[in-house]
């Protein structure tokens, strides 16, 4: 039987060519054509004629376009116009009349139907292909757009193995709930359909669609489920003779376990299925992101995943630390990175050369997403654009990976390994990429190493490296930063890659330092780099040095600003630079320096915040690491282990930042009133409410009975501690040096410890109601009061007899700094604290999983107390009594919060976040609950283009 077509082969539609028919559905039939105005061949969607009559049909055939066209995604469909038009037949007869076109990209490839069921492909090939398809879902969630009608038929897979999602024929724009409309949202109310309507593809549907219920973007979880059942096992998850009896085994019945059907399918993926077809929304996998990022890390382990269990179901476990990630940051920098959100003005760039404002960002640059992993560490472009490197990872296991960017195809240099990876950088000819990496034996220096663009063997080209290098134009020589502490001075080194000599050129010393990477101009004469001085002073200085004399020239300064990397544009006529402008309300951004001008001008505006850059010549690109994070605070139980949140953002701005906790109280930083300030909300739940700090912005919070201490940033650009009483009264500054950075508060709230930012580095303590600081350690910059209040507990920084440094952990009096023990020798290890019994707790990072050991007081060998034998640690705290021991647990997906006794005996998980990280976890103070900071963090390489 001859199928009648709306367009036959030679028709006109528009300025579209029918060349010939590629398929047909229920939304429409689809043709290949040529697009004679740009000379391009497309794929040409229209309505059939005779149901151009259906209004419905006609409304989700435009919304389908709407939806799609809306998005910017490799793994998405590209939809290039809509239209209405009359049919012109080839054989010059009358028109036909006027149809509803949709003009797409030509995908030349199969479906992933195909790969199931025709072409046989491995689950490990198929597993890629839906990794790549759940990021294109994900990015039409993070636009409100659900599909609806997913199934392996709505994906292609190109000949050059690209995924590609279609047909938003079903697609919905989700309503938003009311107050939370957004700026930037792409529709406030979309396609609102109705309830008792039932769309899809009857197989794939999730139960609330077979109920005819309204969906949002979970919907699609479970039928991507259905897809990943159908690629594990060949079969659909629930099968039957007529649509009624699927729909009826879709709300009430299990699809056969997979085991059953293929046993070789590994556990996790099998995991991942069960997460994903779980009747009830609430159940599943909650984000299409974080699916996306499981199915990649499972292609990636593939070859050492097991058939027969789980990370998930193991009894024990633990997780690598990325100590640096608790670790206390700069208040200055965490200020900058969130009053964005309070709307605080633009302010004025003053540079030396005219002190010209900072001109407003492109309005035609062009931002596209390279890696959507969401684990990315850092990221590097060739010289010449076309690929990007990039390191991913978490808790302290890497992986080196090249993406070209033309056609998005990623391989994998090195594989992932136990070890700590950062800056990579590609040679100029883009043969070999450098990239540092932790020393095992001595954690705190970093190695320069060197492997072929394509894969190879790692070598070490360097040592004691602390920034990414840059490259003369000749590619013989690299320069890149070393701190020297014990000096308290930092200087840029240029190494000689095949005599294997260095020259240290040039010294910055305190109370200024080298804020990030230098960058090698393209003429090969000046090495640029940013300096930072902090308060009392708080500016960022652009220093061009001369590259064979050292000599230096200022040659942009800012007050209130922290600026870290820098880079030349290869035609050597500017800059781009990476930090924030504390004034001006902004996270760290992305900006670009004229030169020899020295105008700066914006590229970035928003929300995210931006670190690290690299730039490619021809039409400029830059990469830059982009990071977003939204948190909330919870209350864990760690007897019956039940998990209540307390706060309820959905945006980075509205997160809540660091806290403490009082006995009935949870004390935190978050912005009110265009700043960032200090709330208290019930332990148990409830309203909170903001107290009065005074102006500026608070940052770090530390409660005691009574009393809450906070840092500071005031008006003249110093960091400063406060004290309040907990009614908010009672408002005293604490200290008065040159900018001081809070480290804790005694127990019994009478002494405060500190670090300055000036000349007199250390650790300081003094009374908390007034009285002279004393400095207690000179060359320690943490430390912590033991728990009774009269002694301290500080790492210095020390030189071994073989002329490297090592951390020493010293016991020291609270009011004069004398020593009462040390403790030496405790090899690669980190977070240290007070332990039970006068011992010192801490974890061994040499230690796979990071487990925690003590040491007592009188030395000896250490103890090993948590007994995880899988995952990482990433932190561990010991409750007010010392009898248990609450650890972060990081299982490969996310972080969770477990409880052992102090014997390390009766692990117990507490928490169940999905995905999730823990960036701060405290006991309350009768140790009967645990305080988390649990979120998402989205680390991503970004590439920006068009800045015409």
């Amino acid at each position: 039987m001859t199928t009648s077509r709306t367009l036959q082969p030679e028709d006109r539609l528009a300025h579209y060519r029918i060349v010939g028919p590629l398929g047909a559905g229920g939304m429409g039939e689809v043709y290949l054509a040529q697009d004679q105005t740009l000379e391009r061949n497309v794929a040409l969607k229209v309505l059939p004629q005779e149901l151009v009559r259906s209004e419905e049909r006609v409304r989700r055939f435009v919304q389908e376009a709407k939806s799609a066209s809306s998005l910017n995604h490799p793994n998405i469909i590209t939809i290039y116009e809509i239209g209405q038009d009359q049919v012109h037949p080839a054989s010059g007869e009358a028109s036909t009349g006027s149809v509803q076109y949709i003009s797409m990209e030509l995908v030349s490839g199969r479906t992933l139907g195909a790969k199931f069921h025709e072409e046989k492909t491995d689950l490990r090939t198929l597993l890629g292909f839906l990794a790549q398809a759940a990021e294109g879902i994900a990015k039409a969630h993070a636009a409100g757009i659900v599909h609806r009608d997913l199934k392996p038929g709505n994906i292609m897979v190109s000949d050059d193995g690209f995924a590609k999602v279609l047909d938003f024929g079903l697609a919905k724009l989700t309503e938003q709930r009311s107050g939370e409309a957004s700026a930037t949202a792409m529709t406030e109310v979309g396609d609102r359909t109705a309830e008792g309507a039932v769309l899809g593809t009857v197989h794939y549907m999730s139960p609330e669609q077979v109920q005819g219920k309204s969906v949002d973007h979970r919907s699609d979880v479970f039928s991507f489920g259905c897809i990943l059942y159908e690629a594990a096992t060949r079969r659909r998850p629930f099968i039957a003779e007529s649509n009624v009896e699927t729909m009826h085994k879709i709300l009430h019945e299990k699809p056969q376990p997979i085991e059953e059907i293929n046993a070789a399918v590994p556990a996790e993926v099998r995991r991942l299925v069960r997460r994903c077809l779980h009747k009830t929304p609430d159940q599943r996998l909650q984000s299409m992101k974080d699916l996306a990022i499981e199915l990649r890390e499972i292609v990636d382990e593939y070859d050492a995943l097991s058939a027969s269990a789980t990370s998930a179901t193991t009894g024990s476990g633990s997780v690598a630390a990325i100590p640096a990630r608790r670790g206390r940051v700069s208040p200055l920098v965490v200020v900058a990175l969130i009053i964005a959100a309070a709307g605080i003005g633009y302010g004025v760039w003053s540079a030396r050369r005219g002190g010209e404002s900072v001109e407003q960002p492109f309005q035609n640059m062009r931002a596209t997403t390279q890696t959507s992993r969401g684990d990315v560490v850092s990221g590097a472009l060739s010289a010449d654009g076309r690929y990007l490197a990039y390191i991913a990872g978490a808790a302290g296991r890497s992986t080196l990976r090249v993406r070209q960017v033309a056609t998005g195809s990623d391989v994998e240099v090195l594989p992932v390994q136990d070890a700590s990876l950062e800056s990579p950088s590609f040679s100029p000819d883009g043969n070999y990429l450098f990239y540092l990496k932790r020393s095992r034996e001595r954690a705190s220096y970093r190695s320069l190493m060197r492997v072929p663009s394509l894969g190879g063997t790692e070598e070490e080209r360097g040592f004691d490296v602390d920034s990414r290098v840059t490259f003369s134009p000749d590619g013989r020589r690299v320069c890149f930063m070393r701190g020297v502490p014990q000096e308290k001075r930092s200087a840029l080194i240029v190494r000689d890659l095949e005599a294997g000599t260095e020259r240290e050129f040039a010294n910055i010393h305190a109370p200024e330092t080298i804020g990030g990477a230098p960058s090698w101009s393209p003429d090969g004469k000046r090495i640029a780099v940013f300096t930072i001085q902090a308060p009392p002073k708080s500016l960022s200085t652009l220093v061009m040095f001369d590259a064979e004399t050292g000599a230096r020239e200022d040659f942009l300064t800012r007050r209130n600003a922290f600026f870290s990397d820098v880079a030349w544009i290869p035609d050597g006529h500017g800059l781009v630079a990476v930090g924030t402008v504390v004034d001006e309300g902004i996270r760290s951004q992305v900006f670009i320096v004229t030169y020899p001008g020295g105008k700066m001008r914006r590229v970035t505006n928003d929300f995210d915040v931006y670190i690290g850059a690299t730039v490619a010549g021809g039409d400029l690109a830059i990469a830059s690491l982009r990071l977003s994070e939204i948190a909330n605070l919870y209350n864990a139980d760690p007897v019956i282990g039940t998990v209540q949140r307390l706060t309820s953002a959905t945006s980075a701005e509205r997160s809540p930042f660091h806290f403490d906790v009082l006995r009935d109280q949870v004390v935190f930083a978050t912005i009110h009133d265009r700043h960032l300030g200090l709330a208290v909300i019930p332990k148990e739940g409830g309203e909170f409410r903001y107290l009065n700090q005074g102006p500026g912005h608070a940052t770090t919070v530390i409660a005691r009975e009574g009393v809450i201490v906070f840092e500071r940033l005031d008006a003249d650009g110093q960091v400063h501690t406060w004290r309040m009483n907990v009614d908010g009264t009672g408002l005293r500054q604490v200290t008065m040096g040159g900018g001081e950075g809070l480290l804790d508060v005694s127990q019994d709230g009478k002494r405060v410890l500190f670090t300055r930012s000036d000349s007199t580095q250390g650790v300081w303590s003094a009374p908390i109601d007034g009285g002279d600081a004393v400095l207690l350690s000179p060359r320690a910059n943490q430390g912590t009061f033991v728990r009774d209040g009269e002694n301290v507990v500080v790492a210095e920084l020390t030189e071994d007899e073989s002329g490297f440094f090592q951390t020493v952990i010293k016991v020291v009096t609270a009011t004069d700094g004398t020593e009462l023990a040390s403790f030496r020798d405790l090899g690669n290890a980190g977070s240290y604290q007070q332990g039970p019994d006068e011992s010192l707790s801490y974890q061994n990072l040499s230690n796979p999983q990071r487990n925690v050991f003590v040491v007592s007081g009188g030395g000896g060998a250490s103890r090993q107390v948590t007994k995880f034998t899988d995952g990482r640690l990433t932190g561990h705290l010991w409750s007010p009594d010392l009898r248990r021991l609450a650890v972060i647990r990081h299982d490969g997906v996310g972080e969770n919060l477990w409880v052992v006794d102090a014997n390390g005996n009766n692990a117990k998980q507490i928490t169940s976040f999905d995905g999730e990280d823990i960036s701060i976890f405290k006991w309350t103070p009768d140790g009967n609950h645990l305080i988390v900071r649990a979120g998402t963090q989205i680390r991503d390489m970004v590439m920006m283009t068009n800045f015409d």
